[in-house]
């Protein structure tokens, strides 16, 4: 159980397990043609409304994260100084400096990623969950939504997070309590350190699996 803000955990899931906690795309169903701009179907027709509002429909991603504080798609009112600059500031802790400018639809998945982070923590959220975050990322940009996850998590007033993961390799330092799914089910609950051996994992998987050690204080399992 989680008691406090700003406490993460993580979810290993057995492949195949039916989970509970889906994540939802926070852009929502928005589609970019170049030209016009469509919501859910139907064309905006009123083309003054949407230049009155900054950045009202487009895919520039400080606008992208900006919309997390409406929980909207798009930006639909005029945001103040500070809520732009918010915007900025979070794109830039959670390590997408170099985005800001660019087109949410030309990014790789794993900057987009970064950006719908960001996006879900423009609205101050008690729970931040990121469930399969890293699935199609190469091994570069693996590794750097995971320094960026990681540093997300050690910020001092940051929110609660659960993280859910296929993948033993992926569970942080900062996740210190985890949950094993198994057939739908809790298969067991506890702290990390105490779950991720070799004889917990092998009833897990039910299958003798070998745990090795990896930099940054990272466990991967193998069969063996």
């Amino acid at each position: 159980h989680l008691h406090r803000r700003g406490e993460v955990a993580g979810r290993l899931v057995e492949a195949g397990a039916v989970e509970h906690v889906p994540m939802f795309d926070p852009i929502g169903d928005i589609v970019f043609t170049g030209l016009e701009p469509f919501v859910k179907g139907p064309q905006l027709e009123d083309k003054a409304v949407v230049e009155r509002c900054t950045g009202a429909v487009d895919d520039i991603a400080e606008h992208i994260v900006l919309s997390g504080k409406f929980a909207s798609i798009g930006v639909w009112t005029i945001p103040t100084e500070a809520e732009k600059q918010q915007a900025l500031e979070l794109l830039v802790k959670c390590g997408g400096k170099e985005l800001i400018g660019f087109r949410y639809g030309i990014l790789s998945q794993g900057q987009q990623q970064i950006i719908l982070i960001a996006r879900a923590l423009m609205a101050e959220p008690e729970i931040l969950i990121l469930d399969e975050p890293c699935n199609g990322l190469d091994l570069f940009a693996k590794e750097k939504l995971l320094e960026d996850i990681q540093r997300i998590a050690d910020e001092p007033e940051g929110p609660t997070m659960i993280y859910v993961s296929h993948h033993t390799e992926e569970i942080l330092p900062c996740f210190k309590k985890l949950m094993l799914l198994k057939d739908g089910s809790i298969h067991k609950t506890g702290k990390t350190s105490d779950l991720l051996k070799e004889d917990i994992l092998n009833d897990f998987y039910a299958k003798p699996v070998q745990v090795v050690s990896m930099s940054k204080n990272r466990l991967a399992v193998f069969p063996k």
